[in-house]
């Protein structure tokens, strides 16, 4: 499954994209990218479009890694956009896990919503 990663430096916002099915390698892999990125700021917000994801193979254990091992700074925006309800589910139960590790989570069906949610949080 692809995940692919954009930084937008004048939005200071991370862009993430995911398909097919999303799997922990997959989320690391892609960590490692976006580290890699010489324009990757860790205080950057980020929208994770999880809209053309068919299948979470991600236990729950895999779950509380992720969201203990951030590699985003503690307070960031973070905006996961879902479709279907099943991912609507999942992604709410990572939000739970990621807020107890000092990050800001919520789940939109609409990109406009979670892009305007990221935009009022960020600094000018």
């Amino acid at each position: 499954m692809p995940t692919e990663f954009s930084v937008d430096t004048s939005r200071r916002l991370i862009l993430t994209r995911a398909s097919g099915t999303l799997t922990l390698a997959d989320i690391t892999a892609a960590r490692r990218q976006l580290c890699a990125d010489p324009a990757f700021d860790r205080t950057f917000n980020e929208l994770f479009d999880l809209r053309d994801v068919t299948e979470v193979a991600i236990s729950a254990a895999e779950f509380e890694g992720i969201a203990g091992n951030s590699v985003l700074a503690r307070g960031v925006r973070r905006a996961f956009v879902v479709t279907s309800n099943a991912h609507l589910d999942l992604a709410h139960v990572f939000g739970k896990v990621a807020e107890a590790h000092g990050q800001r989570v919520l789940v939109f069906r609409h990109i406009d919503a979670a892009e305007a949610w990221l935009a009022a949080g960020r600094d000018p």
